[in-house]
């Protein structure tokens, strides 16, 4: 994903910011971009937003399915369980320049490992993410592509260094 990806996926998750936590390659991004030294972007980056959330997310407004949906962005399923995680796509299931995938710390036994965090959004349940959520930094982005004419400016939360290199 190139940041025109970035910008598209983030301003469609922009009602729920207070909710999610950026993590994966993008973080890194963040962390070298606005807490460090300027990273040059590569042609080789990962096409995935992965958004770390708690296992319920109250509805603000419109949810963020219908959000993402409003953006551009296609429901897919992934897996096998019944239901499905999600995984929102753009521009299309066919041809996919930005994944957006929910994950939420596993709970109890681990069996469960899909939830629903709202009405018709469901996330992957993974052991070991709740360090992530553990007291976040909020980063001020300002994003922009040129050639897309897209621009992001707001707060995201990604995790503390610490916490997400453990």
């Amino acid at each position: 994903m190139n940041n025109a990806g970035l910008i598209r996926a983030l301003t469609a998750l922009r009602p729920y910011s207070g909710h999610i936590v950026i993590c994966g390659a993008w973080a890194w991004y963040i962390y070298r971009n606005y807490m460090g030294r300027s990273l040059e972007r590569t042609a080789v980056f990962t096409h995935d937003l992965d958004c770390v959330t708690q296992h319920h997310v109250p509805v603000q407004g419109i949810g963020l399915p219908d959000s993402l949906e409003a953006a551009g962005f296609e429901w897919v399923p992934k897996g096998d369980a019944t239901p499905p995680a999600a995984v929102f796509v753009w521009p299309s299931k066919d041809h996919r320049e930005v994944e957006v995938e929910f994950l939420v710390p596993a709970r109890g036994d681990g069996r469960n490992r899909v939830v629903t965090i709202q009405p018709h959004l469901t996330a992957q349940a993974l052991r070991d993410l709740d360090i992530l959520l553990d007291d976040p930094v909020v980063v001020e982005l300002d994003e922009r592509s040129e050639e897309a004419g897209l621009v992001f400016k707001g707060p995201v939360r990604v995790p503390r260094l610490a916490h997400f290199s453990i």
